[in-house]
């Protein structure tokens, strides 16, 4: 295939109530032919979107729009125009970034992730700098990513759900000092509970550790600070922090040791 010198042909998908922003690097030349994002039929994304909204895959381009609005996910990619064979990231040259600054100042957007490392690298070269806004990358939903399967793939991109920044209350249902139901020995030095209303990847309601709070407590009001990402088990764990108070990775893992010892896991911010 030749060489192609081509601007982004599709505009991005965004709404005044949308939080989260996911970019990709560049649409591949199916999306380009469906002027719609991946459009490719063997990309994972909307498969994995909608396993992490307990939803069918959406099918037309009207579905897809009516559950990125649903769920207040903006969408586009890092670049505006480049010369590109193909569909290959590799062959990417001749680079000029999208402007973000319309989607940030016209929506709730507070998070931007990547979609693989090709999107991740562009981003980091060309926008950053300029935006002074990190981006979390995840891997790739690209057929050619294929050591993930969509299982794989579904439970890293939960990261997206977590609603970091936002205010919720738990409910304490075991407090500091008392014992683990099970496992007599395992006294909680810190209060645990969980989220009402909010099913966690287990069916239960999700679960959260209480930072900060340096008495028993029944009931707490406080920010969504990070999360436990178990990667040998089917739940996430939030992290959440009175108002301003704030732990380093550092801290949190020898917090939560007393538990997250005997489990692989990573910490989400």
């Amino acid at each position: 295939m030749e060489r192609i010198q081509i601007k982004h042909p599709i505009p991005p998908l965004y709404d005044e109530n949308s939080e989260v922003l996911i970019l990709g690097s560049f649409p591949s030349v199916k999306s380009r032919e469906a002027a719609f994002f991946y459009g490719h039929p063997q990309n994972r994304f909307w498969r994995v979107l909608a396993a992490l909204y307990g939803e069918a895959a959406p099918q037309t381009i009207a579905e897809k729009k009516e559950m990125l609005a649903r769920r207040h996910v903006a969408l586009w990619d890092v670049i505006a125009s480049c010369s590109i064979v193909g569909s290959s990231d590799s062959s990417i040259r001749d680079v000029t970034a999208n402007d973000l600054r319309p989607i940030l100042r016209g929506s709730r957007v507070g998070r931007i992730y990547v979609n693989g490392g090709t999107a991740a690298r562009l981003y980091h070269k060309y926008i950053e700098p300029e935006l002074g806004i990190p981006a979390v990358c995840l891997p790739s939903t690209s057929p050619a990513n294929a050591a993930w399967n969509t299982e794989k793939l579904t439970a890293a991109w939960r990261r997206i759900t977590v609603p970091f920044g936002k205010s919720v209350t738990v409910i304490v249902d075991r407090p500091m000092g008392s014992r683990h139901p099970e496992h007599p020995d395992m006294i909680y030095p810190i209060n645990y509970g969980y989220v009402p209303g909010v099913t966690a990847p287990d069916g239960e309601e999700q679960d959260a550790y209480l930072l900060g709070v340096e008495t028993p407590a029944a009931r707490f009001t406080g920010i969504v600070s990070a999360a436990v990402h178990r990667l040998d088990d089917a739940e996430d764990k939030w992290i959440v922090t009175p108002e301003g108070c704030s732990f380093t990775e550092e801290e949190i893992r020898e917090t939560l040791r007393f538990q997250e010892q005997y489990f692989r896991y990573e910490l989400w911010f």
